[in-house]
């Protein structure tokens, strides 16, 4: 048995589930496509406005050029350049203006403030106001004079423009991710949906409702399926071959057992005869004891058994009442929980009953059995108002053969006996001083608890 700390190391270390795993990841994945689509989306955009706002800039210088001409007095002169009614308003954040030999021409908006130079044909400069603009100049040749165009506009409109876009495009991509997280649920859940039913199907055999995997399952899973249904009807055919070899041995050494006795019985040694008489039940006690232990390390492993702890306890109590009727013990059993045990029946009696046997030799007048739910499965304390254990001698008492008082009959096997098999099923037991005064058990097994019934059994 795995010790409770271990077992919560063990439990802390537990990886996550296979369908939360494949969501996060799913969604992570989604995600960052999503954003990647959004951010390349809005910067295609943005792109898009900025060459439209330059082409539309071109088209403004070309008009510009086209309406400039050299007058009879050798000036130029600019006509109105069609296409931009903002050109006439004040500070309208369009603007243009020609470099003459003679001084500036400005366009209207532009008032009486001046576009600065730039070094480059297409940049961002600060225009009046400390408006931000795109500016484009052109250096254009008009008989023997160079006349350096420049046309402006304001470049809020683009940042309006994207701004507008990103906002709209983030909201279609925030419910397109809404969608594909739930989309990656329902996928998963429906994926993993076979899992559950294999899982169900493990639970029925492990409850002894069947003894194979039933049902169709996807062709991934079929192989693991086909592994498992292998994999129970070996170990079902191993624990038959147990048993069968187990009772093959039993008959086969009950004979010269019985030769010996008569033997012992009819020999002159009377010394040799009362040691086989002596030795002769201790050898077949440990060979059934050893025949029990080779017939549950098969029947521990398999998944089929399921035993009602409530009738065996009942059995147990009637038996025991009678065996011990001289004592006038009171036996009392409070299993307020329906459990079940994962295990075989015989093997269920053998425990319990090894164990309330032992509690009724040493008890004064009352035995109590308490059946509570626990961790993987459930206890049961045996209670006696007897005269107990030190602290020393419990772990004595276990040990295979120790009879700590020689004066109570018995092999000294039966604690051993219940340890050994509790071992075998991933339980333990335990002794430690009793409410009523005497020795507890506690016999910890892997079982199915269900809904509590209040009233308790006597």
């Amino acid at each position: 048995m795995i010790p409770p700390a271990r077992a919560a190391v063990g439990r802390a270390q537990r990886p996550a589930s296979l369908a939360g795993r494949l969501v996060v990841l799913a969604c992570v994945w989604s995600l960052v496509l999503i954003a990647a689509g959004g951010l390349t989306l809005s910067w295609i955009f943005s792109e898009s406005v900025k060459r439209s706002f330059d082409e539309r800039l071109e088209v403004l210088m070309q008009g510009l050029i086209a309406v400039s001409e050299i007058g009879p007095d050798g000036r130029l002169v600019v006509g109105s350049p069609p296409g931009e009614p903002r050109f006439r308003a004040p500070l309208s954040g369009w603007y243009w203006q020609v470099e003459t030999p003679d001084g500036l021409i400005r366009s209207r908006s532009l008032w009486d403030t001046d576009l600065p130079k730039a070094a480059v044909p297409l940049t961002h400069v600060r225009g009046p106001g400390d408006q931000r603009l795109r500016m484009l100049s052109r250096a254009i040749l008009m008989g023997d004079t160079v006349y350096r165009f420049r046309v402006a506009g304001e470049t809020d409109a683009i940042t309006r423009a994207t701004a507008r876009f990103t906002v709209t495009v983030a909201a279609a991509l925030a419910v397109l991710g809404v969608g594909l997280v739930l989309a990656v649920l329902a996928q998963v859940t429906l994926g993993l949906r076979p899992l559950a039913r294999l899982q169900a199907e493990i639970q029925r055999v492990r409850a002894g409702e069947a003894e194979r995997l039933d049902g169709t399952f996807p062709r991934e899973l079929a192989p693991v399926v086909d592994e498992l249904n292998s994999l129970l009807a070996h170990n079902q055919e191993v624990i038959e071959r147990a048993r069968a070899h187990g009772g093959n041995l039993a008959h086969a050494l009950k004979t010269p057992l019985s030769i010996l006795a008569n033997e012992a019985e009819r020999g002159n040694d009377r010394r040799l005869a009362e040691a086989t008489r002596r030795q002769l039940p201790r050898m077949e006690r440990l060979i059934n004891h050893h025949l029990a232990r080779a017939r549950m390390a098969g029947a521990a492993g398999a998944l089929t058994g399921h035993q009602p702890i409530r009738p065996v306890l009942g059995e147990l109590v009637r038996t025991l009442s009678k065996l011990h009727g001289a004592k006038h013990l009171v036996i009392r059993r409070t299993d307020d929980v329906e459990v079940t045990f994962f295990g075989e029946r015989e093997d269920l009696l053998e425990m319990l009953g090894n164990l309330m046997d032992n509690a009724c030799k040493w008890a004064e007048r009352r035995v109590e059995v308490t059946v509570v739910p626990a961790q993987d499965g459930f206890d049961v304390h045996v209670d006696d108002d007897g005269p107990g254990l030190p602290e020393v001698e419990r772990l004595r008492a276990i040990e295979r053969g120790r009879r700590l008082d020689e004066s109570v009959p018995g092999s000294g096997l039966g604690l051993a006996i219940v340890a050994d098999h509790a071992k075998l099923y991933r339980g333990r037991l335990l002794l430690d001083q009793g409410p009523l005064g005497g020795l507890r058990a506690t016999l910890h097994l892997p079982g199915q608890v269900q809904a509590p019934n209040v009233a308790p059994s006597a």
